[in-house]
């Protein structure tokens, strides 16, 4: 079975674990992109079990649709945890029970909202794990002016929603990891792919919403699973980048 997904990692990892409960072995297309600069070989160094990398372009890389799937939440959920094994980076050995998502896109007039949803949910004086694409010494200081402390990602912040110049993959998912690892996560966007593994492993997801209106719309999707993964349909953001 080949599946493809053109966007973000996050995407293509939900993509690879729900085709991978459904048929078992895949051929799972890898554009490079603006989406995702990185080549599978370094996302994925040691590999997938049942997936072969293909490499391909964007115009060959239809979304794959899940529509008929019949594999069940648990085969789906195992299917993520090999994955997510297997993608690269570790993630912060220190577990920490509460972690905050806050992405680019859905910034508007969370924080405040963000920092109390989060206070009320912690021990005085508790660390906290942040994983935000910007604006993170302002998320920081709502936090900590509610008396908890703040352990920040290592991955780079971005200048805007696509910015992908800073990206460093094992850094990335190693965040992304420690993300996942928390018990409950606090987040102003709930449809974020980086929440779908948290999710299928049970982490419980309390999500901040105001304004969207200012958001890029998606105009194409692919339903994967529990979720739906954007692709937001940027044509400079699709732009291949040829193999060095």
């Amino acid at each position: 079975m080949r599946a493809n997904c053109p966007a973000g990692l996050g995407n293509r990892v939900h993509v690879m674990a729900r085709c991978l409960a459904e048929f078992g072995r895949i051929h799972m297309g890898w554009v490079r992109n603006y989406h995702c600069p990185v080549p599978w070989e370094e996302a994925f160094p040691r590999g997938v079990p049942g997936v072969e990398f293909i490499r391909t372009n964007t115009k060959d890389s239809t979304p794959t649709l899940s529509a008929g799937f019949t594999a069940t939440p648990e085969s789906v959920a195992a299917a993520m945890a090999t994955v997510m094994d297997h993608l690269v980076g570790t993630a912060d050995p220190e577990s920490r029970p509460l972690a905050v998502l806050h992405r680019l896109a859905f910034e508007d007039g969370t924080t405040p909202d963000l920092a109390t949803a989060v206070a009320a949910r912690a021990l005085p004086g508790q660390e906290v794990f942040l994983l935000s694409d910007q604006r993170r010494a302002e998320i920081a200081a709502a936090l900590e002016a509610r008396g908890l402390r703040v352990r920040h990602p290592r991955n780079a912040p971005m200048r805007h929603e696509f910015d992908r110049s800073a990206f460093d993959v094992a850094t990335f998912a190693g965040d992304w990891k420690t993300l996942c690892a928390a018990r409950c996560i606090v987040t102003n966007s709930p449809r974020s792919s980086l929440l779908v593994p948290a999710r299928m492993a049970g982490v419980d997801i309390v999500e901040i919403r105001r304004d969207r209106s200012h958001a890029p719309q998606p105009t194409r999707y692919a339903e994967v699973g529990q979720a739906t993964a954007h692709c937001f349909d940027y044509p400079e953001t699709y732009d291949d980048i040829a193999d060095a």
